[in-house]
């Protein structure tokens, strides 16, 4: 459980201080009233243990609560690294399950019948609190079609498989994902109305308010890749430029989605060497690669395929030194569909 300090009063809400708290788990109960959805929020009491979990019922929860209705939400896993947050001073055991209330949904949601928000739409939500991301430590965010950036606060995908986040979703018209390592700590202050998002997969996402805004480097948009495709008259030169390639990534002086060596013997065996690759592109991406360069690849060669962010584009180059021919194609977003047809483009231009 996160550390907690002694908490402020303010009325009939106190603010309490959270150490730790990446990757913490959590549950939400949606109690749902004639004008209002109230957030109930189990941070500092409770992780939600499956076993309670999964028996909380939620009629008897609403009959308890006294509302129309009750909406288990969760599990989540918060994704800021410190946090002050501001709850209700009562605290509610439901179902074995502590809870304080934490937040109200707008009216329009609760009167809608649903309590999920829409996808990729900005909202209002009432939050008090600050949410602080620490320097060296990966964030994940939403970019709108006007160009706003909004930050993970929570997520509902267990943290070991936040690699693969951005393959697994699908942004609406004109809004991007991306994710970015800070330079620094970012304190995001929440003082009443913020707006938030959700994507498909109804992970949360929060504007920081004016002032607290903390932009990319221009040369860091882990969105704009290469896909590069290195073809060896053998293997040991490929071996040699993987070792290097990974060399730099290990170093920090290239960033890379993944890299993969495929070599060919002399009885016509493909073999694929990867590193850096998630889950979902070792299952969907790396077989399709394999089956390309076995038709490219004649006995005995060897080939190499990075994906690598553009700002690197000449360390990448100088480590595949030895190839002897390179096609590179970029695109916006790792995607499965989108990698697999710049890997088609880029075979097409050998």
């Amino acid at each position: 459980m996160a550390g907690t300090t002694e908490p402020t009063k303010q009325r009939d809400v106190q603010d309490f201080d959270f150490e730790n708290l990446r990757g913490l788990r959590y549950v939400e109960l949606f109690a749902v009233g004639p004008e209002w959805i109230t957030v109930y929020n189990s941070i500092g009491l409770s992780e939600g243990r499956p076993e309670l979990w999964d028996a909380l019922d939620e009629k008897a929860a609403a009959e308890q609560l006294g509302v129309e209705k009750v909406v288990k939400n969760g599990p989540h896993w918060w994704m800021a690294d410190k946090a002050t947050i501001r709850f209700s001073v009562q605290e509610t055991t439901v179902g074995g399950i502590g809870f304080r209330t934490v937040a109200r949904l707008p009216a329009f949601v609760a009167k809608s019948g649903s309590v999920e928000p829409p996808h990729y739409t900005i909202l209002e939500a009432n939050k008090e609190g600050v949410n602080v991301y620490s320097a060296g430590e990966l964030v994940y965010e939403l970019i709108s079609p006007d160009g706003k950036a909004l930050v993970l606060q929570s997520t509902n995908i267990p943290p070991e498989e936040l690699a693969t986040l951005g393959e697994r979703l699908t942004p609406a018209e004109g809004w991007q994902f991306r994710t970015r390592t800070l330079d620094e700590d970012w304190e995001i202050a929440m003082a009443g109305k913020v707006k938030v998002a959700a994507d498909d997969l109804k992970n949360i996402y929060n504007l920081p308010p004016e002032g607290d805004e903390l932009e990319a480097e221009p040369a860091g948009e882990p969105k704009e890749l290469d896909v590069l495709i290195a073809v060896y008259p053998g293997p040991d030169q490929a071996k040699h430029d993987f070792d290097a390639f990974v060399s730099l990534v290990d170093e920090g002086t290239v960033k890379t989605e993944g890299i993969v060596l495929v070599t060919r013997d002399a009885e016509g065996e493909v073999q694929a060497q990867e590193q850096g690759i998630g889950r979902v592109g070792r299952k969907k991406v790396v077989p399709g690669i394999v089956e390309a360069m076995d038709q490219k690849l004649p006995p005995g060669a060897a080939g190499i395929i990075a994906i690598y962010h553009h700002a690197y584009a000449a360390d990448a180059g100088r480590a595949l030194a030895n190839a002897f021919t390179k096609s590179v194609v970029g695109i916006d977003h790792l995607r499965p569909r989108e990698l697999k047809a710049a890997l088609q483009e880029a075979q097409a231009g050998l």
